[in-house]
C-alpha cells in the first residue's frame, strides 16, 4: 500500500483537497456546498489485488468516512496518487518510492505463463535458468497482461507475471518461476 508521505486515512483533509492545494486558512467552514460534502477515502488498486475484505472491515469499523475504490493499471498506479485521484493505492512493487510511504503487505509469487501443450507443463516448478532458450515477451510492450496472455496462447513466447494477475483470466496453468 502506498500513499503520499504522511497522508494516512486519518490525515485526509475534511474537504478532500490534496495537501498541495489545501488553503492555509483553517477557520470555521463556510456555507459552501463543497464544505458540507462528506469526507471520503479514495483508493486505487491494481489487477490481482482483491480489496473486498479490506473494504468490508473499513465499512464495519469506520462508519463516518465512506470509501471510493477504483482499479488502476500498473502504469497509472502512482500517477493516481500524485494527481490526487486517490488518497492511497495498493500497488505492485517495485515502485519509485520518492515522496511516498510504502508499506509492503506481501511478496507476490512470479509464475511463467505458457501456451497449452508447452513442454514445461510436465513440471511442478521451473527454474528460470532452464528456460534460457525460450522467448520471453515484454508484458508492457504487449499492452498489458491480458494482451500478453493472448500472444502467449498463440505460441509466440512466454511471460512472467505475478500469480494473482496470471490467474485472473487464465485457463492455462501457470508454473512457479524459481
Amino acid at each position: 500500500m502506498a500513499g503520499p508521505r504522511g497522508r494516512y486515512c486519518e490525515d485526509v483533509p475534511a474537504d478532500n483537497e490534496s495537501p498541495q492545494n489545501a488553503s492555509p486558512d483553517h477557520s470555521a467552514p463556510s456555507d459552501d456546498a463543497a464544505q458540507e460534502a462528506p469526507r471520503v477515502l479514495r483508493f486505487a488498486y491494481v489487477a490481482g489485488v482483491t480489496p473486498g475484505k479490506w473494504i468490508r472491515r473499513w465499512e464495519e469499523r469506520v462508519l463516518d468516512i465512506p470509501l471510493e475504490s477504483f482499479m488502476s493499471d500498473d502504469g497509472a498506479q502512482l500517477s493516481v496518487l500524485r494527481d490526487g485521484s486517490a488518497d492511497l493505492s495498493f500497488v505492485r512493487l517495485p515502485v519509485e518510492r520518492e515522496g511516498l510511504n510504502v508499506i509492503p503487505l506481501y511478496e507476490e509469487q512470479p509464475v511463467v505463463v505458457a501456451p497449452k501443450g508447452h513442454e514445461i507443463s510436465v513440471f511442478e516448478e521451473v527454474a528460470l535458468a532452464d528456460l534460457s532458450a525460450e522467448t520471453f515477451l515484454d508484458v508492457a510492450e504487449m499492452g498489458g497482461p491480458e494482451a500478453a496472455m493472448q500472444v502467449v496462447a498463440s505460441g509466440a513466447g512466454l511471460v512472467i507475471l505475478p500469480m494473482s494477475v496470471a490467474g485472473i483470466s487464465m485457463s492455462r496453468t501457470p508454473w512457479p518461476a524459481g
